[in-house]
């Protein structure tokens, strides 16, 4: 479980991948956007130098072909170490491994 889809979550979920190909990975983020690079919003994408596109960190089918699972528009709200469960938004409550 990692709750953020931006740039450090993004990069989790690579990290685990690459030492792990078969243990289920779920990516909790606020945000109803595919995880995107945000720099480039100020810099490229209003000026039109970049589209949506080119600015994601991944295309969807990165995440499908990678197994990891993407929860997007749905925010963490609280997390109990002791359960290992996280509860969003949406009232869903999560169990986690790690």
């Amino acid at each position: 479980m990692i709750v953020g889809a931006g740039l450090a979550g993004i990069s989790a979920a690579e990290a685990i991948r690459s030492s792990d190909r078969n243990g289920s990975v779920l990516v909790l983020g606020a945000e109803a956007h595919v995880p995107y690079d945000r720099p480039p919003l100020t810099k490229k994408l209003w000026t039109g130098a970049k589209t949506t596109d080119q600015i994601q960190l991944h295309a969807r089918t990165w995440y499908e072909s990678n197994g990891i699972t993407l929860a997007l528009g749905c925010p963490a709200t609280a997390v109990d170490t002791r359960a290992r469960i996280v509860s969003d938004a949406h009232g869903r409550k999560s169990p986690y491994d790690a």
